[in-house]
């Protein structure tokens, strides 16, 4: 009797988020390394190990892949800010706490950091252009735990632990000297001797302790440190 080719395995659930998984992270890396208009669909295929057409079966275009990758990026990252705010129960534990998550989860994967350099005006536009009963996950998760970060510099500020300061100016500064410790300013190099290259372990602890001294009331500063220690 003549024996019948056995029947393709069908793709599992499992196979499936693994896939999108693979994907995603191979398209995080792209558009970080040459954003959205440089970044090429069949490089992103080859790197996630799939042909372009199950790639367009997950993602039907190139800017919706863009929107995945942006949106894992924010997920992972709230995700660690969340713990981060949720392990403390002062405002300057806080504070030291959601910045040191912010820069660890950036040191450990240089791609977010690249891509929230390179494609931050993109992601600018992207934003404005949402409309509220269309708002991407990410963006249901970043806004509030953000919100909640401001309301940690308030507390500190009306407690005394912060000294007086312009939040909504003070909040975004934060964050950006946070992506500078990681990434470091490429231009510095050309100034500086491979001798005295600066390490991004130093850039974190040099940022940690300038926001420290600038945000932190002489009371609070003379008191018992809440600084975190230092990543491995």
């Amino acid at each position: 009797m003549k024996t019948l080719p056995a029947p393709e395995p069908r793709r599992t659930k499992r196979d499936a988020v693994a896939t999108k998984a693979a994907i995603v992270a191979a398209a995080l890396e792209e558009f970080a390394e040459l954003g959205l208009a440089g970044a090429r669909i069949d490089e992103i295929a080859r790197a996630a190990r799939v042909n372009k057409a199950l790639l367009y079966y997950y993602f039907e275009s190139k800017e919706h892949l863009y929107q995945g990758a942006v949106e894992q990026m924010f997920v992972v990252m709230t995700d660690a800010l969340r713990r981060a705010l949720d392990s403390a129960d002062e405002p300057g534990k806080k504070l030291l706490s959601f910045l040191d998550a912010n820069f660890r989860v950036l040191a450990e994967r240089p791609a977010y950091a690249r891509l929230l350099e390179q494609e931050m005006d993109i992601i600018k536009v992207f934003l404005n252009n949402l409309q509220p009963d269309t708002a991407p996950k990410f963006l249901q998760q970043i806004a509030p735990l953000l919100a909640e970060f401001r309301e940690v510099l308030e507390e500190g500020v009306n407690s005394g632990v912060f000294r007086p300061i312009d939040i909504d100016a003070v909040l975004p500064l934060l964050l950006m000297l946070v992506r500078t410790a990681v990434r470091g300013i490429p231009m510095a190099g050309k100034f500086i001797s491979a001798a005295r290259k600066v390490s991004a372990q130093r850039r974190r602890a040099a940022a940690i302790d300038f926001i420290t001294c600038a945000l932190f009331s002489a009371t609070a500063q003379s008191g018992k440190s809440s600084k975190p220690r230092p990543s491995q």
